[in-house]
């Protein structure tokens, strides 16, 4: 039989579950370094399906490698589960994570016999620090000849535009006061960092379309009566490439 037909079979017979999953994902969202839950209900599926998991792997608790095939190049399916912090599975990590099952199921079908081996790598903390960057320094990639993932949007898209991305973590200290009793004598930390707020979002109309810079206000104060002494921002900055963050991350 033809192997993309063995292929499309073999997801037939999981996708009325993993649509299962992926909703149980959705209506159970876990943060970042915290989706054990999460991590385990994907295992369970890779394991059901008769791929060998590791679990936990690589040094990380949440982090799973699940593989087929014998010999070959080796094929690298990553599979996102964090969701973020209040509004949940907002990126659809939840989608990301059974499509990437998905297709490693799918894939494990034809491997031994097309001469290739296939990994689903569950990649937590994605939303945090970005969760690959620790599987890359524990060696996660360096046997995949190629690694790619399925990300939802609102138009299909083989070859998407892919941007650098930086975190910043700004703090301002001042001096606090009462505010009606002696502002006189209070260093305003939170009139500090709207002004960053409102310089950072003029800003925007300077940078090319394929920057991106957004961000919010992480602590503004406990008080409507007290000038706070403390501030904290969070920003992330975006662009086409490592040298063009560099120069973005310098105006910002």
């Amino acid at each position: 039989m033809d192997p993309k037909q063995l292929i499309v079979d073999r997801f037939d017979t999981v996708e009325s579950e993993l649509r299962e999953i992926s909703r149980w994902l959705y209506e159970h969202p876990e943060i970042a370094n915290e989706e054990r839950a999460s991590s385990a209900r994907l295992v369970e599926f890779l394991r059901e399906q008769g791929m060998h998991v590791e679990y936990p792997a690589w040094g990380l608790e949440t982090a799973f490698d699940a593989r087929a095939g014998g010999e070959g190049p080796e094929v690298v399916i990553c599979a996102e589960y964090d969701a973020l912090p209040e509004v949940g599975h907002a990126c659809g990590h939840n989608i990301i994570a059974t499509a990437a099952c998905g297709a490693g199921v799918a894939l494990a079908e034809v491997a031994g016999d097309l001469g290739f081996r296939v990994r689903v790598l569950g990649t937590p903390a994605e939303e945090a620090h970005g969760g690959k960057i620790d599987l890359i320094n524990a060696g996660a990639f360096a046997s995949a000849a190629a690694a790619m993932m399925i990300h939802p949007a609102p138009e299909d898209t083989v070859d998407p535009v892919f941007l650098s991305v930086t975190h910043l973590e700004i703090e301002y200290h001042g001096k606090e006061s009462h505010a009606a009793f002696a502002p006189q004598v209070s260093i305003n930390a939170l009139d500090a960092a709207v002004q960053a707020y409102n310089n950072i979002s003029m800003l925007r109309q300077t940078l090319y379309s394929t920057d991106k810079v957004h961000g919010t206000i992480t602590y503004g104060g406990g008080a409507p009566n007290v000038i706070p002494s403390f501030t904290s921002l969070a920003f992330y900055v975006r662009a086409i490439s490592l040298e063009r963050l560099e120069v973005l991350e310098a105006k910002v």
